[in-house]
Formats: C-alpha cells, structure tokens, sequence
C-alpha cells in the first residue's frame, strides 16, 4: 500500500471505493465504522485553498457526495499537489454523514503514488 502524508496512524485495509463507504453508513452505521481507518479512493471534482481555522484546503469528492478537510500541516506533502479532475486514494480520521449517501470527513490525508 502507498504511504499516507497525514501524520496519524496509518490507515489499514484494502482501498475500496468511496461509494462503499457511503453505502456503509447509509445501511449501518456502526458496522461502517471499520472503514474509518480504510483507504478509499474517490474522484476529485474541486479544491478550494483555505488557509483558516487550521484547515489549508476542502476537497470535493464523487460529484459533490463528499467533502474532505485538509489540514494545513498536511498540504505541502502531497505530491503531486490534489488538482480537479484526479481519482485518488484518501484517509480521513474523522467522518459526518450528512443526509443519504453524503460526507463531511476532517483530519485527511492522501496516499502517496
């Protein structure tokens, strides 16, 4: 598996698709917890650089299903730098479901390739 930039403990798991995870948490919430520490992988449709409150940059993932939080201390390594228009594989250490099959999820990182 590729490394992760975020400085918390690695993720575990296979990679699965960030439409298995929504779908998880829309069935079960509690047995979807086991993808807290999964990778997944999603498409990136936008990113917005925001460089407040601790947070460098909100990325828009699967057409709007998700949102995922960037810390600031995170940014400068992710290589290549996050761009729309990019499947890449996440982890995030702390998830929100909002409404069916939608995400707010905080303390991200991406895997390396």
């Amino acid at each position: 598996m590729p490394g992760l930039t975020r400085l918390r403990e690695a993720a575990t798991g296979d990679v699965v698709p960030l439409e298995t995870v929504l779908d998880a948490f829309v069935k079960n919430r509690t047995t979807a917890r086991r993808y807290r520490q999964s990778p997944f992988s999603a498409h990136v449709e936008a990113v917005t650089p925001m460089h407040a409150n601790g947070w460098a940059a909100t990325v828009a993932l699967n057409g709007g299903r998700a949102t995922a939080y960037i810390a600031e201390s995170q940014w400068p390594a992710i290589a290549p730098p996050l761009a729309a228009g990019q499947d890449r594989t996440f982890t995030c250490a702390d998830w929100q479901t909002a409404g069916v099959k939608t995400a707010t999820m905080y303390g991200c990182g991406v895997a390396t390739e």
